[in-house]
């Protein structure tokens, strides 16, 4: 995946707050296939793609691994 799009996909992801309802849906429905229905695991992801905090700070209050985020964060970019 070329870096102009993954920097598209995460400034999108960043101004979810701001993004219509139905970008904001596709973003949720996305972390939910990739973590195929996990809750802690969605909530991890979805903090990941909308915050500006570290993978590590997430994994850390998520109890998980830094390893686990970025592979879920890169199949939610290959989805995209």
């Amino acid at each position: 995946m070329s870096y102009a799009k993954q920097q598209t996909i995460f400034r999108t992801c960043q101004n979810y707050i701001s993004l219509p309802l139905e970008k904001q849906n596709r973003i949720k429905r996305l972390c939910r296939e990739v973590v195929r229905g996990n809750d802690d695991d969605f909530r991890a992801l979805f903090a990941v793609l909308t915050t500006g905090k570290s993978i590590r700070c997430i994994a850390f209050e998520h109890y998980m691994s830094e390893r686990k985020l970025y592979y879920l964060r890169k199949q939610f970019y290959e989805k995209w």
